[in-house]
Formats: structure tokens, sequence, C-alpha cells
């Protein structure tokens, strides 16, 4: 009889870590073979169970107890997974012949599918992480340090000089993630910083004056000409979206009344 090889996949959701390789204990449901009888296959994290249809009769008195003449016994298996360092998102783990297993067929594999849980600091692409950092404007002008718990647990401390302007992104080198099967070599860690600004009003007129005196002078002011139209610049709301889209339908409206009213459309008579 033709040996046929079947297989399943389980998914496993796997937290971030940058540290040793990572064990997992999965406890599985499935049918295996009486000895006493013959072979068969199975595997699954929530108790999965194939369905093996033979012809074959046996009858009662020639039957084993223990699988009452169906061939397999049923077995909980513990399967140990190592998740090691680097390892991606959709990398799978391959456990061999250790699927359900039935009369005359040769056991399939197990294959776990790894899932990157979303992490609430870091964003990963490839071996780089991604991170934002809020910091306030007298941080960004005058130097800053804070505190990072890194994904193997390690306290950090990122320093930024005075008198150096923070940019909008900066890197840490060699603070991203390992590279799978080269775990001395790291990726990047990219940090975006946003600056918080102070509220409307946080200062004294005759403050702010003299905080433009130890500012940078500003550039020279435009020319004003007699046909410049002025605007204002008004706070902005996500959630409302565009005027544009309202006035386009008034314009519309508009158009209508001016053309009058407009019936279904007249088709010519066939003769």
């Amino acid at each position: 009889m033709e040996n046929k090889v079947c297989g399943k996949e389980a998914e496993v959701a796997l937290g971030w870590t940058t540290s040793s390789p990572t064990s997992l204990v999965v406890d599985s449901l499935a049918s295996w073979v009486d000895k006493e009888a013959a072979p068969e296959m199975g595997v699954e994290g929530e108790a999965r169970t194939w369905s093996i249809h033979s012809s074959e009769v046996i009858s009662e008195k020639d039957r084993c107890k223990k699988c009452e003449g169906k061939k397999v016994v049923k077995e909980v298996k513990i399967l140990e997974v190592h998740v090691d360092k680097g390892m991606k998102h959709g990398q799978k783990i391959t456990f061999g012949g250790e699927a359900d297993q039935a009369p005359a067929v040769e056991p399939g594999d197990i294959v776990l599918v790894l899932q990157e849980k979303e992490h609430e600091t870091f964003r990963r692409e490839g071996n780089d992480l991604f991170m934002t950092h809020k910091i306030g404007l007298v941080e960004a002008l005058c130097g800053f340090q804070f505190m990072l718990k890194h994904l193997d647990g390690r306290q950090i401390v990122v320093k930024y000089p005075a008198g150096k302007v923070i940019e909008p992104v900066r890197v840490v080198r060699g603070e991203g993630m390992p590279q799978y099967r080269n775990p001395f070599e790291k990726g990047d860690l990219f940090v975006k910083f946003d600056v918080q600004f102070p509220e409307n009003n946080w200062i004294s007129p005759e403050k702010l004056l003299e905080l433009e005196d130890m500012l940078p002078s500003r550039s020279e002011p435009p020319i004003i000409t007699g046909d410049t139209e002025e605007v204002d610049l008004q706070d902005y709301d996500a959630g409302q979206g565009s005027s544009s889209g309202g006035r386009r339908e008034a314009y519309n409206d508009s158009s209508d009344d001016e053309s009058g009213h407009r019936g279904p459309d007249v088709q010519c008579a066939h003769q």
C-alpha cells in the first residue's frame, strides 16, 4: 500500500524577546497506534481528532480491550518548542512524524507557525526596532536623558547632549533584534522624537520678548502688497475632515436650483 504523509499546522502567538531562546510547552491530544493492533496519526493544541474509516471488521472476541478494535488509542503528549533568538513572524517550527498515526499510513508532521504579538513600545521591521518617545520643548533645546526597558529586560539610558538641537529621528546602533542563527549581530533601534510644545499663553509677553532675544533671530518678514490676501491658521480636528465636500454639495445644489427642476429624460418614440 502506498504511504501518504499528512501534516497539520498550528499557530503559536509569542511575545518579543532578544534574550535566550524561548521554550514553549504544547499539550496535544493525539491518536496513536495501539501496538497490539496496527499504525495511526494526529496532533493539535485543541484536542484534534482524525476520522479513519476502514472496511476491515474485527470480531468481538479478537478485539483489543485497549482500543476496542479501532487500532488506535488517544494519548496526551507534551511537545517542548524552542524559539531561537531572531525568529520572525510566520516562521515555522516542524516536529517530524509527530502528527496523528493511522494503520498503514506514515505519520505526518506537526508544524507550528510563529505569530509576533504587537508590543506597546517597539515595532519591528526585519532586525530593526522602531519606537516613538515624547520630549518637551526644553529637552529638545537643552538636551535630555531617559530610561528605557529593552525587550530582554535590560535598563538602558539614552542621552542627548545640551546645546545640540534634537533631530526628528535618531538611531542607537546595535540595539535592535538579533539575527536568526547569528545572535551576536543585531539590528538598530530607531527613535522618533515627538516634541510636546507648551500650552497657549504659557509665558507672559515680557518673558516672551526676552526668550526671543535669546533664540536665533527670525528670518526677514515678507513684503505685503495691496493685492495680498491674508488668511488665518485654525485648529485642526482629524475627526471633522475637510469642509470642501460640503461646499461642493452646496455648489451642486445651487446649480440645480438655477437651471430649474430636471424631470425624467425624454426618449425618442419609435415609429
